[in-house]
């Protein structure tokens, strides 16, 4: 299953817009659709529609059915919070769902759609997806009372996630794998936490190599061998989970140092929070075909995965995502360029707004060819390479070098030139270079001597 297209209808900034993604061109790699853009232009709001089309039940049962393939047309009427107002910010919206029902289209059709409630509005909100079906087309659907074998999943995480990994004895406990799984920012749930997620992991991996069982050891191990793996390759350290010596918590060892994972940095915290969460999910959930963990048909939707994290981890996160996931289907967005400049051949999107809707500036396929300069200015917009201050002297700077190129300049203004030219060179190299630069063509073009 991949998703092809998503429309929006007075949703948030999207007045009546309509994105399709096109798959990667390249076989056998992660497809990777990047949302980039101003505060406001919208990159959220389509996760959040992305993600939301797949709810199917209210969010205060705790026998949570999560729709994983829905080949039926279905409708979610949803209560707005003011039926008369303008656009809706889908996210408010999406958390106050009414009911559900089924709109009666036949088997196959390939849209889900996500509706008002209120009857007179139904054209004036709504979120469709247009979905790709690879497999027999059947409804899968996954509850805790009655789990079936399923061949594709949804998750979705923000960079937000920051668990706190003291396990507590109280708290809701659904053992459903894909309870939640559509929260950017999931509850805590002892059923599911990470701690004893690991701990179980190593012991039975440790019981399965005392007692000689390979094929079982090496099952163990697969999953947290290649998340160890992944992290490693992330902050640039051989990393390890282990148990403490009295073999009651997991502790969690980089840089030849040993760490309770309460302890760890925000940066690391997030990593760590939300791959081992997707890790642990998929590892719970029963297959179809028996797939390996990391092959299997995902889409994740990625909310600014790169917060709390430092450059250099945030242009690796993204390549090694797209490396574990191979059969993945992954959207994200993001404010950072070393996220979209860290991958060849993903979909960047930049989003505008323009008289309160939002569009796609651009679209183009990344290259990790293209210098962090060109997707600042590419992408980002940003032309500016310096601090304000220096970029508004070098813009006074230029306008006397134009009017002295020209052989209209005042001699006030050639000494005003020639400080302002002082000033910027004794701040950098680099600035001292492109003065120097400058003041020889003008020397040379006007048979002026103008020296700092």
């Amino acid at each position: 299953m991949r998703i092809q297209s998503l429309e929006l209808k007075n949703i948030g900034v999207f007045k009546d817009n309509t994105i399709a993604f096109e798959p990667c061109p390249v076989l056998k790699k992660a497809e990777i659709h990047i949302f980039t853009g101003t505060n406001g232009s919208g990159k959220s709001t389509i996760l959040k529609a992305l993600a939301g089309a797949f709810e199917t039940t209210a969010r205060n049962t705790h026998e949570k059915t999560v729709s994983v393939i829905n080949t039926n047309n279905l409708a979610q009427y949803l209560r707005t919070k003011d039926e008369h107002s303008g656009a809706k910010v889908f996210f408010e919206i999406q958390n106050q769902i009414q009911h559900i029902e089924y709109s009666g289209c036949p088997k196959g059709a390939n849209h889900i759609h996500i509706l008002s409630e209120d009857h007179e509005a139904i054209r004036s909100y709504r979120a469709a997806l247009q979905i790709e079906y690879t497999q027999d087309n059947e409804d899968f659907f996954y509850k805790q009372s009655s789990p079936k074998t399923l061949h594709n999943a949804l998750f979705a995480y923000s960079g937000y996630r920051l668990l706190n990994f003291t396990e507590r004895q109280s708290g809701l406990i659904v053992k459903n794998p894909l309870f939640q799984s559509l929260e950017f920012l999931k509850e805590q749930n002892p059923a599911f936490s990470i701690s004893n997620w690991i701990k179980t992991s190593l012991l039975k991996r440790s019981y399965a190599q005392t007692e000689g069982l390979t094929t079982k050891e090496h099952n163990y191990n697969d999953t947290i061998q290649k998340l160890e793996n992944a992290i490693g390759e992330i902050i640039g350290f051989d990393v390890k989970f282990k148990l403490d010596k009295n073999i009651r918590n997991p502790i969690f060892l980089y840089n030849n140092i040993e760490h309770g994972l309460e302890v760890l940095p925000d940066g690391l915290k997030s990593i760590i929070s939300w791959l081992a969460d997707l890790c642990m999910r998929l590892e719970a959930l029963d297959w179809k075909g028996d797939i390996p963990v990391f092959d299997r048909n995902v889409i994740l939707f990625l909310d600014e995965i790169e917060v709390h994290l430092h450059i250099e981890w945030q242009r690796k996160i993204l390549p090694v995502v797209q490396k574990l996931l191979p059969n993945a289907q992954i959207f994200i967005s993001t404010h950072s360029p070393f996220v979209v400049n860290s991958v060849d051949d993903a979909w960047v999107y930049n989003l505008e707004v323009n008289n309160g809707d939002a569009v796609v500036r651009k679209k183009e396929l990344s290259q990790d060819g293209n210098s962090i300069a060109h997707v600042l200015r590419s992408i980002f917009g940003v032309t500016e390479k310096f601090g304000l201050a220096v970029e508004k002297d070098l813009a006074d700077f230029y306008i006397f070098r134009k009017k002295a190129l020209a052989k209209r300049i005042e001699k006030e203004e050639e000494h005003e030139m020639l400080e302002l030219a002082k000033k910027l060179a004794v701040q950098s190299i680099e600035l001292e270079t492109t003065i120097g630069m400058e003041l020889r063509q003008i020397n040379k073009q006007t048979g002026k001597n103008y020296e700092i």
